[in-house]
């Protein structure tokens, strides 16, 4: 299928173009695969880093960030986990493509 097929019928508002419904879902796209793979890596930094400071000398506050990271990182893959993929992405609109990149951007801005 060419683009200008597939641009036809695409779902959007007047002002927003095939190109950026595009380029949205890829972003979507590639930020679930990406997390898919990171945030396994970044729980088994955390617990390397909890390893660590337990041996420096125990202190709870570090018990609490890691259940606040961690919490985070599973809100982080069950967005991933739940957002449209293939075909359903594919037909999804600009406002469903928007909710899916914030609420990745708020998880984000939490993991701060």
């Amino acid at each position: 299928m060419s683009f200008s097929k597939r641009a036809d019928h695409m779902p959007f508002p007047a002002r927003q173009s095939g190109v950026e419904l595009g380029v949205l879902r890829d972003q979507l796209a590639d930020l679930r695969d990406s997390l898919l793979i990171s945030m396994p890596i970044s729980t088994i930094l955390s617990v390397l880093i909890v390893i660590v400071k337990f041996i420096s000398g125990f202190d709870w506050t570090v018990l609490v960030w890691l259940a606040i990271v961690n919490i985070i990182n599973a809100g982080r893959i069950l967005l991933a986990m739940k957002q449209p993929r293939g075909e359903e992405l594919e037909t999804s609109g600009y406002p469903s493509l928007v909710k899916w990149l914030r609420g990745y951007m708020a998880l984000a801005f939490l993991a701060c």
